[in-house]
């Protein structure tokens, strides 16, 4: 998700951005650096279109609105989600991978949650909350 969120670029996974000593001076920086280009800019450009209808009008509207149909956050996101039976461990399984704000992304972030039997929470339900909290700062 971060690489269409960066263009198509995925980049080499990073910690941190600094690491500071005990006297708080910066001993090391984190350059970021491209591993490799998975899709062109336009085709990421085109996937962000499609994904902001997850939670617009799709799979994940419920999760981002409140009942009178208002957008819980007031930010762009592009999201995918997905769902399955698994059997290790047992239960429902949903995932949420979003993006956001679209057109200058801050965030990147993927959520599994696995209920027993029934559903009782959604990996939307979760994205939403993170998002809310991130955005919230």
């Amino acid at each position: 998700m971060s690489a269409i969120a960066n263009g198509g670029r995925m980049m080499v996974p990073g910690m941190t951005s600094s690491v500071i000593d005990d006297h708080g001076v910066e001993k090391e920086t984190f350059t970021p650096r491209e591993l490799r280009r998975l899709v062109t800019p336009e085709t990421s450009a085109s996937l962000s279109r499609m994904l902001s209808s997850t939670v617009l009008t799709g799979t994940s509207r419920k999760a981002f609105h409140d009942r009178r149909g208002r957008p819980l956050i007031d930010v762009q996101i592009a999201a995918k989600t997905g769902s399955i039976n698994g059997t290790d461990p047992k239960g429902h399984y949903s995932w949420f991978a979003a993006f956001a704000p679209i057109q200058n992304p801050r965030i990147a972030l993927v959520a599994l949650v696995i209920n027993p039997d029934k559903w009782k929470v959604k990996a939307s339900q979760v994205g939403e909350q993170a998002l809310s909290e991130f955005f919230s700062k």
